[in-house]
């Protein structure tokens, strides 16, 4: 089997799947960054194509969106938002405010320790943890609310 590795922002396309890497931080940057040793880091947003749907995971994202990210990023149907507000990732009031951003259909939390501070951000209550998901349509996706779906953590 072939493997691609894509670490770099650019579009490629792999055996049918568009990918896209949109270049962002995991902080947000200041114009300051340039002289300091504990400045912000440079990550890659993917999105991705594939069976119809468009996927975006944001990696350790640690800024809001800007109108040029949301515009490269596009119409998203699955949305994998770090909430885990360490390490310079985004916290859970930051991690909400992108998922109204980008308006996904659905939306899968990650990259975090303690779930209960984006639960209470979005206003979700103990929510049921699935070991997996599969939407085999476009027609399963929810049309009219973006919906969460919260997968158990692996160690």
């Amino acid at each position: 089997k072939e493997t691609q590795i894509f670490d770099w922002p650019g579009e490629y396309e792999a055996k049918g799947i568009i990918v896209q890497g949109i270049p962002a931080f995991d902080r947000p940057r200041l114009k300051e960054d340039d002289d300091k040793k504990d400045k912000a880091n440079k990550v890659i947003i993917f999105t991705l194509e594939v069976d119809g749907f468009k996927i975006c995971h944001l990696s350790n994202l640690g800024h809001k969106l800007t109108t040029e990210m949301i515009d490269a990023i596009g119409p998203t149907d699955i949305l994998f938002v770090p909430v885990g507000g360490e390490d310079a990732c985004l916290d859970a009031k930051k991690a909400h405010e992108v998922v109204e951003q980008l308006d996904p259909r659905i939306v899968v939390p990650m990259y975090f320790k303690d779930l209960d501070p984006f639960l209470k951000e979005i206003g979700v209550h103990a929510p049921q943890r699935e070991k997996s998901f599969k939407i085999q349509h476009r027609s399963d996706l929810p049309q009219e609310k973006t919906e969460f779906q919260f997968l158990e953590v692996v160690e």
